[in-house]
């Protein structure tokens, strides 16, 4: 009983530890809230923030302002919500490797979701440069994309290596045992959820709709997709 009880403790303080790991993508998480909230109301008492802030060839700033910019509540809580859950989704995919690979992906998760949105909207007011675009949409689609891309290779990791771990179940502690059924579990989970999605409700997937950027979206997730599966491959061969 002693021992189990130590073992559960010594998880929970692993468990902590690599929350930690996390902390970068919840500064990001903090950062993105907090200047959208901030943004919108300002804009309700200076309604040209909006167009000054928004992506177009005039204001050139706005491929990163236009992030901050939401059309209206509706718009901010919908986008808000979104990247709260992906982020999320992506901690709990993750939270059971080792660190130093947190550490890695923690990192790729910051600078995509930012590197995509604006790679976006800059493609946008490229072949549109006389439509406005603003909202964090491109950040959601991007954090979808490395959150997929993850939840899939660790699903298929693990799913490769299934055989060969059921052969040394009996040498390994129950804990450990429910631990990677946890993990294998919540990565099939997502990765089935977010590929369900995309494949049989893309337009509801995209939020098809009046006045929504499905370009932005799309072009979003597949380049932060892209990028999660490159460096994925890449990280394999070293």
């Amino acid at each position: 009983m002693i021992d189990e009880k130590a073992g559960l403790q010594e998880h929970f303080i692993r468990f902590l530890s690599k929350i930690k790991c996390f902390k970068p993508c919840f500064l990001f998480l903090l950062v993105v809230l907090s200047l959208s909230i901030v943004f919108h109301f300002l804009s309700e008492f200076l309604p040209d923030v909006k167009q000054f802030l928004a992506a177009s060839l005039s204001s050139p700033w706005g491929v990163v302002t236009s992030i901050f910019i939401h059309e209206n509540i509706s718009h901010l809580i919908n986008n808000m919500q979104a990247i709260v859950m992906f982020t999320l989704f992506f901690v709990f995919s993750n939270i059971y490797i080792d660190e130093e690979n947190i550490k890695r992906r923690v990192s790729f998760f910051v600078a995509v979701a930012v590197f995509a949105a604006v790679f976006s909207n800059v493609l946008w007011i490229t072949i549109r440069p006389d439509i406005l675009t603003i909202g964090a949409s491109g950040v959601v689609y991007s954090t979808i994309g490395i959150t997929f891309g993850f939840s899939m290779i660790n699903f298929t990791q693990y799913s490769i290596n299934l055989p060969t771990i059921k052969r040394t179940w009996k040498l390994l502690p129950k804990k450990d045992i429910v631990v990677f059924f946890i993990f294998y579990v919540v990565n099939a989970l997502i990765f089935l959820y977010i590929l369900f999605l995309a494949l049989l409700f893309t337009p509801e997937f995209l939020s098809k709709g009046p006045k929504v950027n499905v370009f932005v979206h799309g072009i979003s997730f597949y380049t932060s997709l892209l990028l999660c599966v490159i460096s994925s491959i890449l990280m394999l061969r070293q």
